[in-house]
């Protein structure tokens, strides 16, 4: 097997090539293999099977922190293994470095004396420092505080300019291997007109060590403590100056012109991207006619979609179709459907459809068994469909309603490819889990398919205009499996309650997830989800500052991904509050069950959902949970005051007093951390299943 081999991010080595021999026809698994020892560790995500293409990616800080030498292996179905070849050497990477929580990596990819693909990786523990635990930003100053491992009854803290090696001098305080330090600012503005960098030390009786942090868990300080900029003059000299921690996890101060912007302060738009002039458009005969094909083809789309379903094919049989948006990315949804497909593929064909895609590698490990299609592949250099591709690509699509996020991905040719799809199945049942999609499939499968529509929200959850479309087109599915018993009245309400569609309450199910149980000991809180208004995180930090004040030492983390003006709006208001110690914005992980037992508390901020499936994860990691009583779902998975507390909608107060009890009361987390382990039982991923076998096997009959 030959392999092209990338850096993917920090750490991150991804594989991708062709399989070779027919004997790794069935491969199902890549693993690094120690040389010595032959201990192995599999790859975070591997595809392979009956497809030729392979893909696998290992995350090198998950390697023991010693220096190895790691072979690359292919293990197929059958047992037999083959070793994957290099490419050839001006395609490798170069040598990389990362630092993880306690260590650092250095690590090369090389092809041996035959040609395999093997990794060189060497790992140290970080230099002796001072680990610093608070950085407070005043006006004039900052104020460090942290530990030493010197135990010195005296020292100083001391500023280096990369620029000029200018040193600047302040006090340290030491006691019990603790110490504090104050470094003002003013002397730090220098009259250089570009950027300077000062780099902190901590000289404790012989010894200067260097100020960072590497003991919290966090690799990546950096991209999680970002810390107020304070404006400071000297002598007719302006400067901004903000302390940072550097990509080693050091702590430094950036000294810049007050005129020079930085990237948080770049104006956006609401797309996360900056603002640019719409391109002229050349006019005459050939713009004529793209727009009268684009006219058509939405037309066309409209037509298909108002008839309703196409006459009876084959009969329905086992087979089962999944149709998700990007099953490439992470998110509830995303994880849900895999979640099922996985199961539902002990015993039954399945296939995973992706409308879309635009990652390499996906974010969630595809289940085993499953097949996965695309029907839009959005990367670079990917997309077909010829001259027709490429001209309904710039057009938004008509299949799913503005109102729902997915139609930032959809166009007219996604509409296309999906309407397609749909009208192609002969047999089986499709699974819907978006409400155009389920729209779509309504109206466009044939009537030998059962078509089922997987509700992730309440029924207003998208707003008027697309509860309206469902009003329409959903009696003509064969049934709704929707999440909450309120879900299940709106529903049955809102449709008018007859025979057709079947519409039942299936819950969401939770695989088992890495990591352990919470010991309720850490003095961390945890949120998940992405920074989107809807998840409230701008009611969260402020709730948050009073357990802040009251117990400095708990920190509350954020983990989700946004659009970077959302980061930015997210983190001024960290700055408001002055939490920028407390409030982290972790970023996306694809840990997060390991980060849940890592914590010993989880708040759900919502302002809606429609069943939180992180409340059920957290819950299985032995975490009680804090939340809104919001539409939908809190309130039938908590039981207030048992596994967890429920406050009042949009009561900020409320939610802060919440977090503070159980912050204040160990005992009471672990009582109720214990009912909310057991709670989660009821969600396992074989429960659900069955439920959805007995769903399948009625609408599945002709």
């Amino acid at each position: 097997m030959a392999a092209r081999v990338e850096l993917a991010g920090a750490g991150r080595l991804r594989l991708e090539g062709r399989l070779g021999a027919p004997s790794v026809a069935g491969a199902r698994q890549a693993v690094l293999r120690e040389r010595e020892s032959g201990r192995t560790v599999p790859a975070a995500f591997v595809r392979a099977g009956s497809d030729p293409e392979f893909e696998a990616a290992f995350d090198v800080t998950e390697l023991p922190a010693e220096d190895a030498t790691w072979d690359v292996v292919v293990v197929s179905a059958d047992g037999s293994e083959e070793r994957l070849v290099a490419p050839p050497g001006d395609e490798l990477p170069d040598a990389s470095r990362v630092r993880a929580a306690g260590a650092v990596y250095r690590f090369r990819a090389y092809a041996t004396a035959r040609g395999n693909l093997s990794l060189s990786v060497r790992a140290a523990p970080p230099p002796p420092h001072a680990e610093v635990a608070r950085v407070t930003v005043g006006d004039a100053a900052l104020a460090f505080e942290g530990s030493a491992p010197a135990a010195a009854a005296g020292g100083h803290l001391v500023a280096v300019s990369r620029l000029t090696e200018r040193e600047v001098v302040a006090p340290a305080r030491f006691d019990a291997g603790r110490f504090a330090a104050t470094l003002e600012l003013r002397p730090l503005v220098g009259d250089a007109a570009e950027t300077e960098v000062w780099d902190l030390h901590l000289d404790a009786g012989a010894d200067r060590l260097r100020l960072g942090a590497h003991e919290d868990g966090i690799a990546n300080k950096g991209d999680v403590f970002v810390y107020p900029r304070r404006e400071v003059e000297r002598d007719g000299v302006a400067r901004a100056l903000r302390p940072y921690f550097t990509s080693a996890n050091n702590l430094s101060i950036r000294s810049r012109p007050v005129s020079e912007p930085e990237e948080e302060d770049s104006e956006e738009g609401e797309d996360g991207t900056a603002d640019e002039p719409e391109e002229a458009r050349d006019g005459g005969d050939e713009h004529a006619r793209e727009t009268l094909v684009h006219r058509l083809v939405a037309w066309r789309l409209r037509r298909l979609t108002a008839r309703g379903r196409p006459g009876r094919g084959e009969p329905r049989g086992q087979s089962v179709h999944i149709v998700l948006g990007h099953a490439f990315g992470l998110g509830g949804t995303i994880r849900t459907a895999l979640n099922l497909a996985g199961e539902l593929a002990r015993d039954r064909e399945v296939e995973v459809i992706s409308v879309v895609r635009r990652r390499d590698v996906p974010l969630l490990p595809f289940p085993e068994g499953v097949r996965v299609s695309v029907l839009d592949d959005q990367r670079e250099g990917r997309g077909g469909g010829g001259r027709l591709g490429a001209a309904l690509r710039g057009r938004p699509g008509v299949l799913v309603h503005r109102d729902d996020h997915f139609s930032a991905s959809a166009t007219l040719w996604t509409d296309v490819l999906l309407a397609r799809r749909l009208r192609s199945l002969r047999s089986g049942v499709v699974i819907t889990t978006r409400p155009g999609f389920s729209i779509a499939a309504a109206r466009l499968v044939r009537r030998g398919v059962a078509a089922v529509a997987q509700e992730h929200m309440h029924f207003l959850g998208y707003g008027e205009e697309v509860a309206a479309l469902k009003r329409e087109a959903y009696p003509s599915l064969d049934a709704i499996a929707v999440l909450t018993d309120e879900d299940l009245r709106q529903y049955a309400e809102a449709l008018g309650g007859g025979a057709r569609p079947r519409i039942v309450r299936i819950r969401n199910a939770v695989p088992p997830l890495p990591g352990g149980t919470s010991s309720h000991d850490t003095p961390t809180v945890i949120a998940a989800g992405r920074l989107v208004p809807q998840k409230g995180f701008d009611m969260l930090v402020p709730a948050f500052a009073p357990v802040a004040q009251a117990h400095p030492d708990w920190r509350l983390r954020i983990y989700g991904s946004a659009r970077p003006f959302r980061f930015h709006a997210l983190r001024r208001l960290i700055f408001e509050h002055e939490l920028y110690n407390e409030v982290l914005l972790m970023g996306r992980t694809e840990r997060l069950g390991e980060e849940m037992a890592r914590a010993s508390l989880f708040v759900l901020s919502s302002r809606f959902e429609g069943l939180p499936m992180v409340i059920i994860e957290a819950m299985s990691k032995g975490l009680p949970v804090v939340a809104f009583d919001c539409p939908t779902g809190p309130r039938e998975m908590i039981d207030d005051g048992v596994d967890g507390i429920l406050v009042p909608e949009g009561d900020v107060a409320a939610l802060g007093e919440a977090m503070r009890s159980l912050v204040a009361d160990r005992d009471r987390r672990r009582r109720y951390g214990a009912a909310a382990l057991e709670k989660a039982r009821s969600y396992d991923v074989g429960v659900i299943g069955q439920q959805w076998r007995a769903l399948l096997a009625e609408v599945a009959r002709p």
